[in-house]
Formats: structure tokens, sequence, C-alpha cells
């Protein structure tokens, strides 16, 4: 299954981007997916999600991997309509962070 990963920073944070994007191949290759694109966002900027959306819509992938689902969204509204995008174009959303086992939890 061909995927693509998305990283979010709501700064310049390299080495965050560079986590994000590690653990996002490492689950790909876990999980027998094929990464096709790594898309990214720091700050207000959107482009990147609007990519992965873009390439679900185009049938170019058929799943998104993120670290998180905190990274579609620091508001509900938005992160729900994103994750209703893409669920209507048929794309599986891949969490590589269980947040359940979290210490504290």
């Amino acid at each position: 299954m061909k995927a693509v990963t998305y990283r979010y920073s709501a700064a310049e944070n390299p080495t965050w981007l560079n986590q994000q994007e590690t653990a996002c191949r490492r689950y790909a290759d876990e999980h027998g997916l094929t990464v096709t694109e790594v898309f990214t966002d720091v700050g207000r900027s959107r482009y990147g999600l609007q990519g992965v959306l873009d390439a679900v819509e185009r049938e170019d992938v058929t799943g998104l991997i993120v670290t998180d689902l905190a990274r579609l969204g620091s508001k509900y509204a938005d992160h729900v309509a994103v994750v209703q995008q893409l669920h209507d174009a048929g794309a599986d959303i891949h969490v590589t962070k269980d947040r359940t086992s979290a210490p504290g939890l």
C-alpha cells in the first residue's frame, strides 16, 4: 500500500520534524507500507496538509501516516473535517503512537 507521511510543528524545529519522519518511516517499514512522499507544515501553514488531501483525492495513495492525530489540526472542528475528508476519499489513517499506553494515563 502506498502512503504519505505528514509532519507538523508549531515552530521551526528540525529535530522534532525529523523525529516525526523517522517514526512514520519506521511504522511504514513495520507494516509493509511504501512511503511515496513526506508533507510538512510549520506554524500556521497548511500547504503540506492540503498536499496530503490532494494526493488522497487523486488516489495517488491510500494511506496517511502521522505520529499522532493532533498533527491534523489544533481546533476540534478542523481536525474532524480533515479526518472526514480522508475517510470520504477512502484513505486509511495510521498513527504511530498509541496514546492509551502513554505513561501516566
